[in-house]
């Protein structure tokens, strides 16, 4: 006699013996091919490869440098003993338009920026700087891109062979023209390379050149050195070692630390070196007209403020055209007792072109290092502030294709509707003075997001204070 209702019971053991046996037989077997799948990859030129498999089946991503290597790809996995069916979602690499490549050269650092083609590339640049410069540190924030005009290898291993004539470089190239600026280690490298430069390979265009032998801060020096037996003070700011020396008189304690203040308020990243000695019979005006130059003095990436007869020098270099012509204004204004303003203001050579991931990393070292400051529940941007705009103007226009939303934050302090509009009206204020530096509006969004995400505790001065702040989101 058929009877159901007792057999019934005896399928659950099997069953429960059958989700055991999936259980722990899956995950290994899913593992396996993974492994032996990622092997037979192993030969295939591909950027950020990944499988993920469900069961026997399974779904292969990653950048690829060519459609034959798509094909390739999904084949090799295919193929892989176990394998029932892959489901291909590999494709092409974006492709770079204008297509950037740049080379930092800072003491025994090399940094490769912007964009490469293919991993044989990139390889084949590694080692001409390395066997070129043995010593170096080579840091890589290289990103694959195709778009690569036909010379690309040629022309970034041209460029890497003339770094051991430089002590100092700032290599840009750019749809196969090379523009070099730099330091050459005396004037016999300096002939040696302008040489060279002048015999580029075929398929490859030279641009700008601005190359000088000896110190990269000469300018600096020159005016340090050749400072009036009669001058009363001076402040020299090394940019590349990122120091300020002071030296002069002060008549009293009181006045040397108000200006070591001033100093440190304006340079709040930099080594300052004090060399001033006390002297009773020193000019009472002079220091009190030194703090007012200093911030100035703060937005030259090298310069030399120096303070003689009633007269009070700038020169050096600023950092944009802007920023040149506003520091030029400001110091022909009238100081105190009778001092008058002279300039001599330069603009630096910008930096090589980077990609959008490279000037991300700089406008995060930049908010990093330093903060823009508001007038007090204002959006009036601080006039100490100028500084750090002038890196955020200099750092936007190296990446000229960038899409960049400016990111204002409040603190806790009062009601959320306030410090949201707030934030909104601060980041306006740093897009406003962006576009009038001469970046281009179209590429600047600015958005509030008063107390939303916080960085630090609201329950503390200095929590609150990190809070007000502005960031840079490159798109």
């Amino acid at each position: 006699m058929h009877r159901p209702n007792k057999w019934w019971w005896g399928t659950l053991p099997l069953a429960g013996l059958w989700a055991y046996t999936a259980a722990t037989h899956t995950e290994p077997m899913q593992q396996d091919l993974s492994q032996r799948s990622a092997s037979a990859l192993g030969q295939i030129a591909l950027d950020k490869p990944s499988l993920n498999f469900s069961g026997r089946d399974g779904t292969l991503m990653a950048n690829a440098f060519t459609p034959r290597d798509i094909t390739e790809a999904a084949t090799a996995v295919g193929t892989t003993a176990g394998v029932r069916l892959v489901k291909n979602e590999a494709r092409l690499a974006p492709t770079a338009q204008p297509y950037n490549f740049g080379i930092e050269k800072t003491d025994n650092t090399i940094t490769l920026t912007g964009n490469v083609p293919r991993p044989d590339v990139r390889q084949s640049i590694l080692d001409t700087l390395k066997a070129e410069n043995p010593s170096a540190n080579v840091v890589d924030k290289l990103t694959y891109a195709l778009g690569a005009p036909a010379a690309f290898e040629t022309a970034a291993q041209f460029a890497a062979k003339q770094l051991p004539a430089l002590s100092s470089a700032s290599m840009a190239l750019s749809n196969g023209t090379l523009s070099v600026n730099g330091v050459a280690k005396d004037r016999s490298d300096l002939a040696n390379l302008m040489t060279a430069l002048r015999s580029t390979p075929q398929g490859v265009a030279l641009g700008q050149v601005h190359v000088q032998a000896g110190s990269p801060d000469s300018t600096v020096k020159t005016a340090a050195v050749q400072t009036s037996q009669d001058a009363v003070f001076s402040a020299v700011r090394n940019g590349q070692e990122n120091t300020l020396t002071l030296s002069g008189n002060y008549q009293n304690d009181q006045q040397h630390q108000d200006l070591l203040a001033a100093a440190k308020r304006n340079f709040t990243s930099s080594t300052i070196i004090d060399n001033m000695k006390k002297a009773e019979n020193a000019p009472a005006g002079t220091l009190a007209v030194a703090a007012l130059a200093l911030p100035h003095l703060s937005r030259l990436s090298d310069g030399a403020l120096q303070i003689s007869n009633k007269t009070v020098s700038l020169t050096g270099s600023a950092l944009n055209d802007s920023a040149a012509k506003v520091i030029k204004t400001a110091m022909s204004g009238p100081f105190p007792d009778g001092y008058t303003g002279q300039t001599d203001i330069a603009v630096a050579q910008p930096g090589a072109p980077v990609d959008n991931a490279g000037c991300q990393s700089l406008f995060s070292d930049i908010v990093r290092n330093d903060t823009i400051h508001f007038e007090t529940g204002s959006a009036r941007i601080d006039t100490n502030s100028a500084k750090i705009l002038d890196s955020v103007v200099s750092t936007a226009q190296r990446c000229p294709t960038g899409k960049i939303e400016i990111r204002g934050y409040a603190d806790g302090e009062g009601s959320s509707k306030a410090n949201l509009a707030l934030s909104q009206h601060r980041s306006d204020a740093v897009k406003q003075y962006m576009v009038s530096a001469g970046v281009d509006g179209s590429r600047l969004t600015a958005v509030g997001y008063g107390e939303a995400e916080p960085v630090a505790s609201n329950d503390t001065p200095d929590g609150r204070a990190k809070n007000r702040r502005i960031e840079f989101l490159v798109k």
